[in-house]
């Protein structure tokens, strides 16, 4: 959609990414893993948004960046129910103009299993991220996890997560000084119920929900910055 109003150009990019990737097993069903990658991030430039059909200023803020990321960790089994990934590492953003993040990043996978019956799992992430609305995020991501194995081929399976977007002030539009800072803490669970019918036939149902808990917020088609939240 072309229409500035929605601010749906400030979206769109080209992303090039280069990524070396690597893993020495060091136990037959144990990895240590070395990950580095680069990426070339160029946002179309463009028209911001429009306040009563003005537009609020000539361009979008220039949001184009090369981040680069580097990670060591560790896959596979540690024992004949446990297996772990653990990556950890530091990445830097780069972006061209304002605000640039650099700190850590990393992630933690733990997975338990009883066959046949159960496997439960939980985990944890750091990442960083680029968006069309500002220079870029920081996002915490948490879950946990479990499938039930039961007779007749039935399986019960549930999810139940939670993520912390935290967006950079940076390359914002320019009303956007007078919003609240932008965080979005979501909450997400998900449950599902599986039948194998045959090996080649599985069906099954699934239920999602989905619950952003976040204050922050702005009207389009009227000046964002004198907007109260739910008109």
């Amino acid at each position: 959609n072309d229409d500035p109003g929605l601010g749906a150009k400030r979206g769109d990019k080209g992303t090039h990414k280069f990524a070396l990737l690597s893993q020495w097993k060091f136990f037959p069903k144990t990895a240590l893993l070395l990950n580095v990658s680069y990426w070339l991030v160029n946002y179309r430039q463009s028209k911001d948004l429009v306040v009563m059909g003005t537009e609020m200023n000539a361009a979008a803020p220039i949001k184009d960046a090369t981040p680069f990321r580097a990670e060591m960790g560790l896959k596979g089994l540690f024992t004949q129910r446990l297996s772990m990934t653990l990556r950890g590492g530091y990445s830097l953003s780069f972006n061209q103009t304002g605000e640039s993040y650099s700190g850590p990043i990393g992630r933690l996978d733990i997975d338990y299993r009883m066959e046949p019956r159960l496997a439960l799992g939980l985990g944890y992430q750091l990442k960083l991220g680029d968006d069309g609305y500002s220079n870029f995020f920081v996002l915490h991501r948490a879950f946990a996890k479990g499938t039930l194995n039961l007779p007749g081929h039935v399986s019960l399976s549930g999810r139940f997560g939670f993520d912390y977007y935290d967006y950079s002030q940076d390359g914002t539009p320019s009303w956007a000084g007078k919003l609240p800072d932008r965080t979005e803490p979501i909450l997400r669970s998900e449950a599902g119920v599986g039948w194998n019918a045959t090996r080649w036939l599985m069906i099954r149902a699934n239920w999602e929900f989905e619950n952003n808990r976040s204050t922050f917020y702005y009207c389009f088609g009227e000046d964002p910055s004198d907007c109260s939240r739910g008109e």
